[in-house]
């Protein structure tokens, strides 16, 4: 795992331990073991890691999570995004000094002819992007139990997948209006 790739893990985690309340006895922030994996997440955006991050508090276990994720990788309801949807350099301009402006209207065009359209938000666009790297492959769909949410799959590319990369997967919410 790069510095960059390292940064953006660390962002979620911090993220999640500023909104987790110090009272709560059943959710712990940190790097949540998950199915023999390892996700961060600070409940807009999860990342799904190999191994665990050296330094890192261990946090209570998410295995449901990473399940839902899991099925929505093999479900097959997730589109990829064409070239010109993804635009880091206009996400990092909509979330100056950390405080999102808006969120980005992402589509894809489903295999029968539909375009299906989600908001995102930018800082966990670009978390997810950086997580898993430059040349991440963005696939949008449909997430959740009862499939009502869109939802974003950022993946790295099959052939670094075979090469042992640290991050699996990254997921990312649709933001509710």
């Amino acid at each position: 795992m790069n510095r960059q790739q390292l940064s953006a893990v660390r962002r979620v985690l911090k993220r999640e331990k500023k909104n987790c309340k110090n009272d709560d006895l059943f959710q712990r922030p940190g790097l949540h073991p998950s199915m023999g994996r390892h996700l961060a997440t600070d409940g807009h955006i999860a990342i799904l890691l190999d191994s665990p991050l050296k330094n890192v508090p261990v946090g209570s276990c998410k295995d449901s999570l990473a399940g839902m994720i899991y099925k929505e990788c093999n479900r097959g309801e997730h589109f990829p995004l064409d070239d010109a949807e993804v635009n880091p350099a206009l996400w990092a301009r909509l979330q100056p000094d950390g405080k999102d402006l808006g969120p980005i209207e992402l589509e894809a065009s489903t295999g029968d002819g539909y375009v299906i359209r989600g908001n995102f938000s930018p800082t966990c666009l670009l978390d997810a992007w950086e997580a898993v790297g430059g040349d991440a492959c963005f696939y949008l769909g449909f997430g959740g139990m009862g499939r009502q949410r869109l939802t974003l799959l950022v993946a790295p590319p099959e052939s670094s997948q075979s090469k042992g990369v640290g991050v699996l997967i990254a997921r990312v919410l649709e933001e509710r209006s």
